[in-house]
């Protein structure tokens, strides 16, 4: 992996890890170029043109850590050997094909509704990275959509809760 490649893989890590409140682990990371160039190929400006990564980035978190007290039903979903709850999610980086016109910056973008797609054509041309993470488990899973693979609570009795997701719902007392 090069020296610039290996730069934006620490790069999306740190933000996945960096604006939560609660402490989880990236347990695996993999990514592949998907087409390039993307964007239609596209040039944008001096920077050029764009290629598309994806892949899918592998957690886990401690459900005993009180910080991720807020997560719904996480006390209810299935533990791996080190007893914790492991999760993966689409990630989806466009970054420019000659990484020597990377500004170095990342742009983080939320999808709606596991919504995928290109970013403003303005940052295109100053040379950001976009990344898009999927965090809604509740989607199902396409070849072109960002979604979360969430673990599925369990009742005492062990029968599945009848909503899967973790995600914290305002509508269901989970944050």
């Amino acid at each position: 992996m090069s020296r610039m490649n290996r730069a934006l893989v620490v790069a999306v890590v740190a933000c996945l890890l960096a604006p939560g409140s609660g402490l989880a682990q990236i347990t695996d990371f993999d990514l592949e170029v998907v087409a390039s160039p993307a964007l239609g190929g596209d040039s944008f400006g001096e920077v050029g043109q764009y290629e598309l990564l994806r892949g899918v980035v592998t957690g886990e978190v401690d459900p005993a850590d009180a910080r991720h007290e807020h997560i719904a039903n996480l006390d209810r979903a299935p533990r791996n050997a080190a007893g914790r709850v492991e999760y993966r999610a689409t990630v989806e980086i466009y970054r420019p094909i000659d990484m020597n016109r990377w500004n170095r910056a990342l742009y983080h973008t939320v999808s709606n509704r596991g919504g995928a797609g290109a970013a403003e054509t303005a940052l295109l041309e100053r040379g950001f990275a976009f990344v898009r993470v999927g965090w809604q488990g509740d989607l199902t899973p396409t070849g072109s959509n960002i979604v979360a693979y969430l673990p599925v609570a369990s009742n005492p009795d062990g029968s599945s809760r009848s909503s899967s997701s973790t995600t914290p719902s305002p509508f269901r007392g989970g944050g």
